[in-house]
């Protein structure tokens, strides 16, 4: 199973519980969007398209399990990332899954949606500017917390802010080390990426996964994606909004593992 963490997050954003009780039965791998430290460096006047996003996993995932198809696993960014590789690589992949992911990377709510309207609306004015508030939110480690604390259905919770501080601490090195001219690029690209028509042209396995607070990833929209592939699931989490290994890490493993086993399972004919 391959993993792929969301926009300004990084590899080591995973809950360490979370990945230790996906690995029981089965490899985990942890792979990184373009430009996220640590991955590798990328140049500036890159575009960041469909095609792009696959390629940029594809390669990872080919020197990571060779030609063996894989369970991918996107949260977020990550999502849009996994289905453009599902449908560029679809002998790579032998089961989707979009937890918290849409099909297109225009942002309509949240700060990433104000940050992307400044870089838009805003030219070069704009660049330096998101350039600043994404510095501003590595610099101040309380100000990235409150950013984490919304993207929670209720940040209070004991087991949810525990696993939030343990994914902040291990996240933080990484965040403080990334490019803020390439996020400022991708989320500009991000904005005219859509992958929504290319939905019904994957035809293996899906799973959409989300909570049912979250205002990034409604329910109305999982389910319309859904509906466009031949074979796919949705799941909805109650009392919780965009972090689900944070607030439900349990109960994802589980539906995790049982779309899995789904999809291996040998199908029983007469």
């Amino acid at each position: 199973m391959v993993l792929v963490h969301g926009l300004i997050s990084s590899i080591d954003s995973w809950p360490d519980t979370f990945i230790e009780a996906l690995s029981a039965d089965r490899p985990v791998y942890l792979v990184a969007l373009p430009g996220h430290f640590p991955s590798t460096v990328v140049h500036h006047d890159d575009r960041v398209t469909g095609r792009f996003l696959a390629d940029c996993l594809a390669v990872q995932i080919h020197a990571l399990v060779g030609e063996n198809p894989v369970f991918l696993f996107g949260h977020s960014t990550g999502g849009l990332a996994s289905i453009a590789t599902a449908f560029y690589y679809p002998n790579l992949v032998k089961g989707l899954m979009v937890c918290g992911g849409l099909s297109h990377g225009r942002e309509t709510v949240g700060d990433f949606a104000i940050m992307q309207k400044l870089v838009i609306r805003y030219g070069v004015a704009g660049d330096y500017l998101n350039r600043f508030l994404l510095g501003i939110y590595g610099v101040f480690k309380p100000l990235c917390r409150s950013f984490v604390n919304k993207l929670v259905f209720d940040h209070r919770i004991p087991e949810v802010k525990l696993s939030l501080d343990r994914s902040l601490d291990k996240y933080w090195y990484n965040r403080q080390r990334m490019d803020y001219g390439w996020m400022t690029r991708m989320m500009i690209d991000l904005a005219e990426l859509d992958m929504t028509d290319k939905l019904g042209d994957i035809h293996m396995p899906g799973l959409f996964l989300t909570g049912d607070s979250d205002i990034y990833t409604t329910v109305t929209e999982v389910k319309a994606m859904a509906e466009r592939m031949s074979d796919a699931q949705v799941r909805v989490f109650e009392r919780c909004a965009h972090m689900l290994f944070n607030e439900k890490p349990e109960e994802l493993v589980e539906a995790i593992t049982s779309f899995v086993e789904s999809v291996e399972r040998p199908s029983v004919t007469d």
